[in-house]
């Protein structure tokens, strides 16, 4: 319910889609696809053993993907505060489809 009020909120909305933009908008000049190792990594709450598997990945290649999201976002994965952040961000994202 507060997640559905947050997402269609047009401020929360443009807050949340403005954390998560840079990662879009790589993700369009390049072929590295990070939104969706981000995805899956949030997902799996956070345990790059598991989203590696999902991935079909070995879980070296996520751990740089991961390092690469970090380094473009400029923020530490490692963070609560900012895992709930993102995962926010990328429900707003799914939610208007803006991907």
């Amino acid at each position: 319910m507060i997640l559905h009020m947050l997402i269609n909120n047009e401020i929360a909305r443009d807050y949340y889609y403005n954390i998560i933009k840079p990662l879009v908008e790589h993700d369009k000049d390049s072929n590295d696809d990070l939104i969706t190792s981000l995805k899956e990594y949030a997902i799996n709450q956070c345990n790059v053993t598991k989203a590696a598997k999902e991935l079909y990945i070995h879980r070296n290649t996520l751990t740089y993907r991961l390092n690469k999201i970090e380094d473009i976002l400029n923020c530490n994965l490692d963070n609560y505060d900012i895992q709930l952040s993102l995962q926010l961000a990328l429900k707003t994202l799914e939610s208007d489809n803006l991907q």
